[in-house]
């Protein structure tokens, strides 16, 4: 009996537009939550009392 062998795994699993955009909008949180951390600080607390 012959046995299949394994394909190579792919090597493009990688999309590099969901990538780069991800990285990018995570890049962005960052800098302006450091900016702005006043209202930042604002922002996250009133997110986190919100629903009582």
């Amino acid at each position: 009996m012959a046995k299949n062998a394994p394909s190579p795994p792919s090597r493009d699993r990688l999309n590099p537009v969901v990538f780069h955009g991800s990285v990018a909008g995570i890049v962005t949180f960052l800098v302006l939550t450091l900016l702005f951390t006043e209202q930042a600080g604002t922002f996250f607390d009133a997110g986190l009392a919100w629903p009582g």
